[in-house]
């Protein structure tokens, strides 16, 4: 595989684009946005997703170089710059462009998902929130705007515009916002828009915060948060484990149903 980096100087994108090895086909591709720790998503993810054939465009959308150092009125043009980006690549069917978000990047995954659906064709969303949070890490703005308007804080993330597949993982011992809950609400939300695309929620209630990465690695149920410090996620190592193999399970079987 091959690993090439983005600036925003050069690609007006801040982010690393991880393809497999060249076969002559086009394949199911994934944009990975992180949550609030900020910067890069952790590359386990994206270099296990291209080891089985999906091309990945880790992006980074604030603290990091060239991207805001806060979470506050991040236009969703940028997401969807960042999927046209991915749609021109050699390597990408560019009808079957996957956003997947952990925690606070679930937001950006749905939102560009429901607002974009030419580019964006369906969502995987682990430990997910269901509405518009506010700014972070400093509160009292809006995280995001669309067409150069702030988005309400506490609306609920539409879903009735996404073209394609839904995947939610969550932990009923989630200490962070109750993800479980909001997990059924996008499913709900789906069901009353009449999607006509498969959407399910995987839910393990002894399980926390910690649902989203690759499995088969270290991970605690506590972390040092690189902008909050010390942070309990919630939950017990065996059953994050369990979210965290379910949950990529359940992400290879979408993006493979997605492959022509």
């Amino acid at each position: 595989m091959t690993a090439r980096p983005l600036t925003r100087a050069k690609d007006k994108l801040t982010g690393l684009y991880v393809a497999p090895k060249p076969d002559g086909a086009k394949h199911p591709a994934v944009l990975l946005l992180g949550g609030s720790e900020g910067g890069l998503p952790p590359p386990s993810s994206t270099y296990l997703l291209a080891s089985h054939g999906y091309p990945v465009l880790d992006l980074a959308y604030f603290h990091a170089p060239g991207v805001p150092q806060d979470v506050r009125e991040i236009p969703l043009e940028y997401f969807a710059a960042a999927a046209q980006w991915l749609s021109r690549q050699p390597e990408v069917d560019p009808a079957h462009i996957v956003a997947l978000g952990t925690s606070f990047g679930s937001e950006p995954a749905l939102l560009v998902a429901d607002h974009f659906p030419r580019l964006v064709h369906g969502a995987v969303l682990l430990a997910p929130g269901a509405s518009v949070t506010g700014s972070f890490p400093h509160s009292g703005g809006a995280a995001w705007t669309y067409q150069g308007k702030p988005l309400p804080v506490n609306d609920p993330i539409p879903v009735d515009g996404v073209s394609g597949p839904v995947l939610a993982v969550a932990g009923g011992s989630d200490l962070t916002w109750d993800s479980k809950q909001s997990a059924e609400l996008i499913m709900l939300r789906l069901d009353e828009a009449h999607s006509a695309f498969p959407h399910e929620a995987v839910i393990v209630d002894a399980a926390g915060h910690g649902v989203g990465g690759a499995p088969y690695l270290p991970h605690g149920t506590k972390i040092n948060h690189p902008i909050v410090g010390p942070y309990d996620l919630g939950g017990s190592r065996p059953a994050n484990e369990a979210a965290l193999r379910r949950g990529w399970t359940k992400t290879l079987a979408l993006l493979a149903s997605l492959q022509r």
